[in-house]
């Protein structure tokens, strides 16, 4: 699928599925696009790029960068459907509070699968806290 058809797949898709997600939408001379979510107060953004016909989704705070992403193919989605589908719903758990978000004092903000495991990956003096799309 062209670059250009995939990025208006899914921002249609963003748009009639989740209405209002989108906060900001950029479109870049790749014919990619940036769709941004930003939460209640301010603290983070939820980024979803199409770069390389590709889905991205991420975590950026305050200073606006990219800190935290993960590819959808990470989650076993091999074509650009699938992609789409493994976005939606992931991107639906986080801003529905159905998916806690971790805090790291060292990484910043991500995802994990696990938070029970969180304890085995722990540096010296960190501090880790969960929390949900609503609270930030």
């Amino acid at each position: 699928m062209e670059q250009e058809k995939f990025t208006e797949l899914v921002i249609s898709k963003f748009q009639t599925i989740l209405p209002g997600f989108i906060d900001a939408l950029r479109l870049n001379d790749d014919k990619s696009a940036d769709l941004e979510c930003q939460s209640k107060s301010g603290k983070l953004k939820l980024i979803l790029t199409t770069f390389g016909n590709e889905i991205t989704l991420g975590f950026a705070a305050q200073t606006g960068k990219l800190e935290w992403h993960i590819h959808m193919n990470m989650y076993g989605a091999e074509t650009p459907g699938q992609e789409l589908e493994i976005a939606l719903e992931l991107v639906t758990e986080i801003i529905k509070d159905k998916r806690r978000i971790v805090y790291s004092s060292e990484l910043g903000y991500f995802l994990t699968e696990d938070v029970d495991d969180l304890d085995d990956f722990i540096y010296d003096g960190e501090k880790l806290e969960l929390v949900y799309w609503s609270e930030l």
